[in-house]
């Protein structure tokens, strides 16, 4: 992700070649750095806005109205904007402008920490119904070819990825490259409190890692088995 906080030609030469633009004010939120950033949006040509293009607010994200689908054209994003921040008011501090993925599963990729196992790569449905249905599963890290395979496997929504009812299956591969650099990761970082690719979106042609969050603090390798003299 590419963050902005002014030059509105960056702005339209990165979102004509198709990337991530997060637009936010350099300090605390008020009215001068609204308007200024609504003034970046004004600023774009009709060129850089030729895809179609979602918005998110950066603090309020679907509980409250802050994604906002298939903007198609300038027109579209600058209201979006303008909408949101009527909305929010002061709480909005900024938008991420992505282009709009094409549809497919979405799933859940990521690496939690527990206390006595230590990284676990974890994997299932994702999107908005992730945390309602609860459908994931836990391999330890570093994973094996067998774990890889069992995490795509093993989730209730795995036919979803492998053709159910005649659909085309998704491309299994590029889902096996995420799980093993999220288990690389793990292995490599020990630092690392959690990831989460959320959603990441499977089709027949590939994956997209639509939105991702890494989380580090200072770790120190520990034995919770290990007994100490008080």
């Amino acid at each position: 992700m590419t963050e902005l906080v002014s030059e509105a030609g960056t702005v339209c030469a990165l979102l004509a070649d198709g990337s991530t633009v997060s637009l936010r004010p350099a300090g605390p939120a008020g009215p001068a750095d609204r308007e200024r950033v609504l003034r970046l949006y004004d600023e774009m040509s009709a060129d850089s806005l030729r895809n179609r293009f979602f918005m998110v607010s950066r603090r309020h994200k679907t509980e409250r109205g802050g994604v906002l689908l298939d903007l198609r054209g300038a027109h579209a994003v600058r209201t979006a904007y303008r909408d949101l921040t009527a909305r929010l008011g002061p709480a909005m501090t900024g938008a991420l402008v992505q282009p709009m993925a094409r549809r497919g599963t979405e799933l859940l990729a990521g690496v939690v920490q527990d206390e006595v196992f230590g990284a676990l790569v974890v994997f299932g449905s994702g999107g908005t119904t992730s945390e309602l249905l609860a459908d994931h599963a836990a391999r330890l890290a570093p994973l094996t070819d067998t774990d890889v395979h069992e995490l795509l496997t093993a989730p209730r929504c795995a036919p979803l990825l492998l053709g159910h009812r005649g659909a085309e299956p998704a491309d299994l591969a590029s889902l096996k490259d995420l799980l093993a650099r999220l288990s690389q990761m793990a292995d490599d970082l020990p630092e690392l409190a959690g990831a989460e690719c959320s959603p990441a979106i499977a089709r027949p042609d590939g994956s997209t890692v639509v939105d991702a969050r890494v989380r580090l603090l200072p770790r120190r390798a520990t034995d919770p088995y290990l007994h100490r003299l008080p």
